[in-house]
C-alpha cells in the first residue's frame, strides 16, 4: 500500500481533472461552472465512485478555503464604502440586515424542524444560509455586459452589503454554536476575544503592507514579496483559529487591509489569482462535492426542499420591499441578486462540518440547496435584467470594490474614447499647445515627434512664469519634460488607475503594436468613464 502522502497525489490529481472537465461541460451548457465543480467532486466521493478519500486531501481543500477568501478580501470586501452607506443611506443598510435576518430566521425554522438541529447549532448554520454571494454576482452582470447600468450598481452594492454583514455575525455565532449555549456571558466570551483579535488587526493594518513594502525594497524580488504575504496569511490564520476566529474568515480581513497595496502591484496580485483559481478554487469547490452524501439528501427531502423554499421566499420578498422602499429599478433586480450564493457560504459550512456543528445530512442538503439557488439566482437575474439600457449615477452609491472589478476588464483603448485625446508636437509653438490645452481644460498633455512617438510630457503649470514672448518663440520640446508614461491599447484600466497613483503625469499615452500614440487617457477621463456611461466622444485634430 502507498504511503498515505502518495495516495495524496493521485486523488488531488484526480479531483483536478474531474472539476475542471466538469467546469467545462457545464460551462458550455451556460450553467453556472461551480456546478460542475461540485458535482465534479461529488461523483469522485462517497456518493459515487467512491475514489478520493476527503480527510486526504482535507489540507487542500482548507487552503482553498482560506487562499479563496482572501482574494475575497482583496477583491470585494470594501468595508469602508459599507461603511459610507451606513452613514449616508442607514435605510438601506437597515433592508440588508434584514434580508440577511429573514433568510437566517426562515432557514433557522426548517434546520430544526426537518434537520433536527438543536436551536443553538442551527443559529449558526442559518445565519450562513442568509448571506448572499458577490462573486457569482459579478460574472453574471459581466457575461450580460451591463455592470455599469444603475441596476448593476445597486444589485452588486445590496448584495454585498447582505454578505458583509453574514460574515461578521456569523463570525460570532460560531463560537456561540461551539459552546452550545445562547446566553449573554457566552456571547460576551465568544464575541470579546473576537472583539479584540480583530481590533489588533485594524491596529496593524497599514503596518501589514508596509512589511510587505520594504522586504520588496530590500530584497527586489516578488517571489519573496509572494512568499511573505502567504505566510501572513496563515500564520494570522492559526492565532484566529487560537482566540476562537475562524481562520478562512482571517484571510478575509486580511485581504482586505492588503487590497490597497495589491492595487498597486498588480502582477503579485495575478499570480495569486493563478494560483487561487488555478488550483485552490477547483480543489476547493471539489472538496465540497466530497463530503456530500446524496443518499442523506434522499431520505430527508423536506430539508432540502425547506432550504431552498425558505431562502429563496425570504430573499426574493424582503429584496422586493428593499427595492421597493429604495426606488430601485427593476424592483426584482435586488430580489434575484440577493439570491445569489456558492461563494464564501460553502466554506463555512465545510468548517462547521469540520468542526462538528452541523451533521453530513445537514451539510449535504445545504451543498445542494446552494448549487440549486446558483441556478436560479443568474436565471432569474437575467431575465429582469435583459432590457436594462442606459446608466445613471443619480442616488447610485458606487463602492470602490465595484470600481475596481469592472476596470479589471476594460482596455485602455475603450477608456480613451470618453475625452478627445490630448496631445501635442515637440516642433510646434508653445502658443498654439496651451491653445489646445485650454480648448480641452487639461493641465497636461502628451508630448510627441512627426510620428506619433512619445518624447514627454507638457505640463501647464511649468509655463506659469514664462511670457507672451516665450509663448511665440519656444517650441514644445525645450519646455516640456523628458518622462512620459504610455500604455498599451489592451492594458486593464485597474492598472491605468495604479499609474496614476504612482507616476504623477496628468496624462498617459495609449500606443499600438509599433508603439505610436493612438490616443491618451487622463485620470479625470478613467474615473468618468469607470462611473458613467462612457459612450466616447468626438476626436478633434490637435495637429498644427
Amino acid at each position: 500500500m502507498p504511503p498515505q502522502a502518495t495516495i495524496g497525489l493521485l486523488y488531488l490529481g484526480l479531483l483536478l481533472v474531474f472539476v475542471k472537465l466538469f467546469e467545462d461541460f457545464f460551462g458550455r451548457a451556460k450553467i453556472p461552472s461551480i456546478v460542475g465543480a461540485v458535482i465534479g467532486g461529488v461523483l469522485l466521493g462517497r456518493s459515487a465512485l467512491n475514489l478520493v478519500d476527503p480527510t486526504t486531501v482535507s489540507l487542500f481543500v482548507n487552503l482553498g478555503v482560506i487562499m479563496m477568501l482572501f482574494l475575497a478580501g482583496a477583491d470585494e470586501f470594501d468595508l469602508e464604502s459599507t461603511l459610507d452607506i451606513i452613514r449616508a443611506k442607514r435605510r438601506f443598510f437597515l433592508l440588508s440586515l434584514a434580508n440577511w435576518a429573514a433568510a437566517t430566521a426562515c432557514t433557522l425554522y426548517v434546520l430544526i424542524k426537518y434537520g433536527g438541529m438543536p436551536p443553538v447549532l442551527g443559529l449558526f448554520a442559518a445565519s450562513v444560509f442568509g448571506m448572499s454571494s458577490v462573486a457569482p454576482l459579478v460574472r453574471v452582470l459581466k457575461d450580460m455586459n451591463i455592470t455599469k447600468s444603475q441596476a448593476a450598481v445597486s444589485v452588486f452594492t445590496y448584495t454585498l452589503t447582505v454578505e458583509i454583514i453574514g460574515l461578521v455575525l456569523s463570525a460570532v455565532l460560531l463560537q456561540v454554536a461551539l459552546r452550545n449555549a445562547v446566553t449573554a456571558s457566552v456571547i460576551l466570551f465568544s464575541a470579546a476575544p473576537i472583539a479584540v483579535f480583530l481590533v489588533g488587526l485594524f491596529a496593524l493594518r497599514r503596518q501589514f503592507p508596509k512589511v510587505i513594502v520594504g522586504v520588496e525594497k530590500f530584497v527586489g524580488s516578488r517571489e519573496a514579496v509572494l512568499a511573505l504575504m502567504l505566510a501572513l496569511v496563515f500564520i494570522v490564520g492559526y492565532f484566529g483559529e487560537l482566540v476562537g476566529f475562524n481562520a478562512a474568515i482571517a484571510a478575509l480581513f486580511l485581504g482586505y487591509m492588503f487590497s490597497r497595496y495589491l492595487e498597486r502591484a498588480p502582477q503579485i496580485l495575478e499570480r495569486l489569482r493563478g494560483l487561487t483559481y488555478g488550483f485552490f478554487e477547483p480543489i476547493f469547490f471539489g472538496g465540497l462535492g466530497l463530503s456530500v452524501n446524496l443518499k442523506l439528501v434522499a431520505v430527508n427531502p423536506a430539508l432540502l426542499t425547506g432550504l431552498v423554499l425558505a431562502i429563496l421566499g425570504a430573499k426574493l420578498a424582503v429584496g422586493l420591499i428593499t427595492a421597493t422602499a429604495t426606488g430601485s429599478e427593476p424592483r426584482l433586480s435586488l430580489a434575484f441578486g440577493s439570491v445569489f450564493k456558492g461563494g464564501v457560504d460553502g466554506a463555512l459550512l465545510l468548517s462547521a462540518l469540520t468542526l462538528g456543528v452541523i451533521s453530513g445530512g445537514v451539510y449535504s442538503a445545504g451543498i445542494v440547496a446552494i448549487l440549486i439557488l446558483v441556478v436560479v439566482g443568474p436565471v432569474g437575474l437575467k431575465r429582469v435584467l435583459s432590457r436594462v439600457e442606459t446608466f445613471s449615477e443619480e442616488g447610485v452609491y458606487l463602492t470602490h470594490s465595484f470600481i475596481r472589478t469592472y476596470a479589471e476588464g476594460v482596455p485602455a483603448s475603450k477608456v480613451a474614447t470618453t475625452f478627445p485625446e490630448i496631445v501635442v508636437y515637440e516642433h510646434e509653438k508653445l502658443k498654439i499647445a496651451i491653445e489646445k490645452m485650454s480648448k480641452l481644460n487639461v493641465f497636461g498633455a502628451v508630448v510627441v515627434n512627426s510620428e506619433r512617438r512619445a518624447v514627454g510630457t507638457l505640463f501647464l503649470n511649468d509655463l506659469i512664469e514664462l511670457g507672451e514672448k516665450d509663448y511665440q518663440s519656444l517650441e514644445v520640446g525645450s519646455v516640456m519634460r523628458d518622462t512620459f508614461v504610455q500604455v498599451a491599447q489592451d492594458t486593464p484600466a485597474s492598472e491605468l488607475i495604479e499609474i496614476f497613483h504612482n507616476s504623477g503625469v496628468p496624462v498617459v499615452a495609449v500606443v499600438d503594436d509599433e508603439g505610436r500614440t493612438i490616443a491618451t487617457v487622463t485620470e479625470r477621463e478613467l474615473y468618468l468613464f469607470l462611473t458613467s456611461s462612457g459612450q466616447g466622444a468626438r476626436k478633434y485634430d490637435l495637429q498644427a
